[in-house]
């Protein structure tokens, strides 16, 4: 992910090591559902979805396929490209859209402790669950 914030216009942070994107241009959206703890979340070409630490900028949390071609009974993410992101301002859910073979929706849950080092969002649905 390239830069966040800055009033000056410059980049403040860089976000990297745990997304792929050179095939795409993905969304990523900031978690704020926390107060004591945001989060940057991007898609990846992998079909993955990645949750960085905003202070940090260390990946948290790589939810999903870790490979494209993954069948849609193996695995628990996308099969495709993840192009689109958000997250809900109150609550820690993370939504996130597939494309091309994809074209699915799936909602991800923190678990109830809490989105912090080593805890983890979950799957909960998906709109569609089917890659051709």
């Amino acid at each position: 992910i390239g830069c966040v914030g800055g009033g000056g216009g410059g980049c403040v942070k860089t976000y990297k090591g745990g997304h792929i994107n050179s095939r795409f241009c993905s969304s990523s959206a900031l978690g704020v559902a926390d107060p004591n703890h945001h989060v940057v979340v991007t898609g990846s070409d992998d079909g993955s979805v990645v949750v960085y630490d905003l202070q940090s900028q260390s990946v948290l949390q790589k939810m999903g396929s870790s490979v494209v071609s993954a069948s849609p009974s193996s695995s628990v993410g996308h099969c495709d490209t993840v192009v689109a992101v958000d997250a809900h301002s109150t609550r820690d859910i993370v939504v996130s859209g597939g494309m091309g073979k994809d074209r699915t929706v799936r909602f991800w849950v923190a678990d109830k402790r809490g989105m912090e080092p080593g805890k983890d969002y979950n799957k909960v649905a998906a709109m569609e669950d089917e890659c051709e």
